[in-house]
């Protein structure tokens, strides 16, 4: 089980490694699909909607949504690993 840092370390160093702006459809996609090689316990649909909880279309990422989104995603990772 990852903690909170590793978890929030994998979020960032995707998006930032791979310049996502999770605003676009098809960086939304490349990014549920890097995340689910690292984290295989979310399905796509759970980080597809959530990246559609905190990002507009066409909107750039910015440090507070990346935050956010990591804290939903992180809650939605240990009530499947528990």
């Amino acid at each position: 089980m990852l903690n909170h840092k590793q978890f929030r370390d994998i979020v960032d160093e995707t998006i930032l490694i791979n310049a996502f702006n999770l605003g676009e459809y098809q960086d939304k996609y490349y990014f549920q699909k890097k995340l689910k090689e690292s984290v295989p316990e979310l399905s796509e649909k759970e980080i597809y909607s959530t990246i559609d909880n905190y990002f507009s279309k066409d909107q750039e990422s910015s440090k507070t949504q990346v935050t956010h989104l990591c804290e939903e995603l992180y809650q939605i990772y240990q009530t499947k690993v528990k």
